[in-house]
């Protein structure tokens, strides 16, 4: 696998030749890959079209050792309404979130 690497440019011997380093040319094609949204980004359109059509708040709650964590939010577009703050930890079996 260091051979190949090596040969194709990705890292290269030391000077003093007792390693590898990277080359700029991995750094260049890491540059190269389409930006990766994270999961709350891919979220968003569906938080807010949800939150518009049902009028309150919508989180988004993944699982973790037994617990869910609240990881985002969006308020809702009533003047009165329920929050659960981002954070939030319960425990997986005493919650209704799905």
């Amino acid at each position: 696998m260091i051979q190949v690497l090596e040969y194709r440019g990705f890292i290269e011997q030391t000077s003093e030749g007792d390693g590898y380093r990277l080359t700029g040319k991995l750094f260049a094609l890491g540059l190269e890959q389409p930006q990766v949204k994270s999961v709350v980004e891919v979220c968003l359109t569906c938080h807010e079209a949800a939150g518009k059509e049902f009028g309150t708040i919508v989180y988004l709650a993944l699982p973790f050792n037994g617990q869910i964590i609240v990881v985002a939010r969006m308020e809702s577009s009533e003047q009165i309404g329920f929050s659960v703050r981002v954070g939030y930890t319960r425990a997986m079996h005493l919650t209704v979130s799905a």
